[in-house]
């Protein structure tokens, strides 16, 4: 539940703050648990449209960036698990709807270091996501901005802050957790507001 005596939403904290208070939008926090992802954290800044999201809010995987930042490091037996498990809920005709579209994007999200959901649950809101890594280079939550389409429409630029503070989160947790997150997090799950 705790690294280091601190929670990850604890560590996490302040950093989220400042990426709202840079960026001027919603900012979130999730980790994947029995494959779903699972809002632990939230900052909305004042005066903004209010998103549909809350603490504890479960999301898919492969519509979301958050979700694509939390799979996009899995071996593929264990993401081709999730996915028959989960489905691929097909919520717009943006959403991806195909194992392999996923798969490449994957592969993308790897490569770039970042997750985008470009209106793929929701028409008119883009996410950008990317991931939080543990001590042993594990993905163990994931950092998002979320906002409408105009206010994220230079996708680049906004991914680098993004990136920034998720790198700063895992630097920050890294020396704090010799042993794998899952544990901890399953503990953290259970202690979210409903």
């Amino acid at each position: 539940m705790a690294l280091g005596g601190m929670s990850l939403r604890g560590h996490a904290a302040p950093i989220l703050q400042q990426l709202m208070q840079d960026t001027g939008l919603t900012v979130h926090l999730a980790v994947l648990e029995e494959g779903e992802v699972i809002l632990i954290d939230r900052i909305e800044p004042p005066g903004t449209q209010r998103l549909a999201t809350w603490v504890g809010k479960r999301m898919g995987l492969h519509c979301t960036a958050l979700g694509k930042a939390l799979i996009a490091h899995l071996p593929a037996a264990e993401l081709d698990d999730l996915i028959r498990k989960q489905g691929l809920i097909r919520y717009n005709e943006n959403t991806i709807a195909s194992r392999r579209t996923l798969r490449m994007a994957c592969e993308q999200i790897q490569q770039l270091g970042y997750a985008v959901d470009d209106e793929e649950e929701e028409i008119g809101v883009r996410c950008i996501g990317a991931p939080v890594h543990n001590g042993a280079g594990e993905v163990v939550a994931a950092i998002s901005i979320s906002g409408t389409k105009v206010q994220l429409e230079n996708i680049p630029s906004r991914a680098t802050r993004v990136v920034e503070a998720a790198t700063l989160l895992s630097q920050h947790i890294s020396p704090l957790s010799h042993e794998r997150q899952k544990p901890i997090l399953h503990g953290l799950i259970h202690d979210l507001p409903c």
